[in-house]
């Protein structure tokens, strides 16, 4: 029984660590944010992670019953009442808390639009001093004693390595002026280097690049969080059901933590099936199964419907499947004990 009454803490407990565990890393994979953190500006920073934390909500609340669903497989609960907790808390989460994340992104584009993209970005910064960097091919330059204001480096040291006659492989320049507006450095009227400054660091951002398969479940996330919000079939209706439909696939996912004997086993296929969600939805929306399904529909049936159709079905297919093990453990328990605890 104590178990079953821990479903609620469970999720509130996993709601407030993966809320900030997304966050943080969204803010990592943007430069802007990059940016903000590289120059230690704590007040914006925080900013960032708001605003991170609320556009990503949704998916937040996804990856929470993911864990939900983990510790119903782990531990011994009454499902005929950890089960309508879960469904509850489904409920709530598409009625109240993901509409609620709407509003609130709304209201924070408007209150702070350069977070939020509305705005122009901010203008270029004159990239870290001491550091060999290449140019235009054959061409590596330094700079060093950047001024306060970082619109002055000196001296400035430009090494060509093309071979062209008459021109000396090394210059050194004793001043050298940055201009923000496209971000070189030049000395007198002449740009020296072009690419001297820019919204983040570059050597920062390639430290920080994301995997392949990491980028592309990114992409996926983001793909799917944009087609919550700009689903307009049926106005806020359609957006409730595209947002439902979705939720129960992801829901019918807990099928997968019982599907076999070994728990290990079991939350591989519970990952796996989290990801073909995820990964699935670009061909509901506009790919082959989309293009497919809709040769055989009426022009009458919106295209927006087509999705959220393919992901009810999905769930009706993955409850099916569960009810269908659920009977064979009663039919086999009857002839000898569970190998399932």
């Amino acid at each position: 029984m104590k178990n079953t009454l821990m479903v609620p803490l469970v999720f509130l407990s996993n709601l407030v660590v993966w809320t900030c565990l997304v966050a943080f890393f969204s803010v990592l994979s943007v430069p802007d944010s990059l940016r903000v953190l590289n120059e230690v500006r704590s007040g914006q920073f925080l900013l960032s992670l708001l605003f991170h934390a609320i556009r990503m909500f949704p998916f937040i609340l996804m990856v929470v019953f993911l864990n939900v669903f983990i510790y119903l497989m782990r531990h011994r609960t009454i499902l005929l009442i950890s089960i309508p907790l879960v469904l509850l808390l489904a409920g709530a989460s598409v009625v109240f808390l993901i509409p609620f994340s709407w509003r609130a992104g709304d209201a924070f584009s408007s209150a702070f639009p350069l977070y939020a993209g509305g705005a122009d970005r901010e203008p270029n910064t004159l990239y870290q001093d001491g550091i060999i960097r290449s140019s235009d091919g054959y061409r590596r330059s330094v700079w060093f004693n950047s001024s306060e204001t970082r619109d002055a480096v000196a001296p400035l040291i430009v090494a060509n390595t093309a071979i062209r006659p008459g021109l000396h492989v090394l210059q050194t320049f004793p001043v050298g002026r940055f201009v923000p507006s496209d971000g070189s450095l030049s000395a007198g009227t002449a740009t020296v280097i072009e690419g001297a400054g820019g919204q983040i660091e570059p050597e920062l951002v390639s430290g920080l690049e994301s995997p392949f398969f990491i980028a592309s479940f990114i992409d996926e996330v983001n793909a799917v969080l944009s087609g919550f919000r700009t689903s307009t079939v049926g106005g806020p209706l359609g957006r409730y059901c595209a947002v439902t439909c979705f939720f129960l696939a992801v829901l019918a996912l807990s099928v997968l933590c019982f599907a076999t004997g070994w728990r290990f086993l079991n939350l591989l296929l519970l990952l796996a099936g989290f990801r073909l969600v995820f990964a699935g939805y670009a061909w509901t929306v506009s790919g082959p199964a989309f293009s497919l399904v809709r040769k055989f529909l009426p022009a009458s049936v919106p295209d927006g419907l087509i999705s959220p159709a393919f992901y009810l079905a999905l769930a009706l297919v993955l409850a099916l499947y569960g009810l269908c093990c659920l009977i064979g453990r009663k039919v086999g328990r009857k002839h000898s004990r569970g190998t399932y605890e």
